[in-house]
């Protein structure tokens, strides 16, 4: 830029960082081109907005009957059996509560025994197997303490 233009008119409307833009935009990697995931045969994942993708979603009705069910149905039913066996003056709306507090807890559960194990291992990767067995004797008498409260 010639000093001489600069004038308290254009001092204003002059864009002072474009030359750094310019040299932070060309010192970004160039990006990969994307991959196209198809949900369906046919039915590619980009511009899904108004078209029906339940039969790909394992919890809808429509993946059930197409058999990529996500079992939910046979696990409820199967807890529900039971629950009328041991409780057969129940109602249905005490049942469905019972089946989804006990489901919560097992994922709960799940969740918690899988954070734990990949803690450990991560723990025996970095700095070995006597160190991974001491983070695993404290997680398990953590978990004894909180078990007898």
């Amino acid at each position: 830029m010639i000093r001489d233009s600069i004038t308290n008119d254009t001092i204003f409307s002059h864009d002072w960082a474009y030359a750094e833009r310019q040299r932070m935009l060309r010192a970004l990697p160039r990006s990969k081109p994307r991959r196209q995931t198809p949900l369906a045969p046919g039915l590619s994942a980009h511009g899904v907005w108004m078209r029906d993708v339940s039969v790909m979603d394992r919890r809808s009705v429509k993946a059930q009957l197409a058999g990529r069910g996500a079992w939910r149905r046979l696990w409820y039913a199967a807890c529900d059996r039971q629950l009328q066996a041991l409780r057969p003056d129940s109602t249905l709306e005490q049942r469905m509560f019972w089946f989804h507090r006990f489901h919560h807890s097992l994922t709960l559960h799940r969740l918690i025994i899988f954070r734990d194990y990949r803690h450990v291992r991560d723990t025996i990767a970095r700095e070995g197997i006597l160190a991974g067995l001491s983070v695993s004797m404290k997680k398990s008498l953590r978990s004894l303490d909180e078990e007898s409260v």
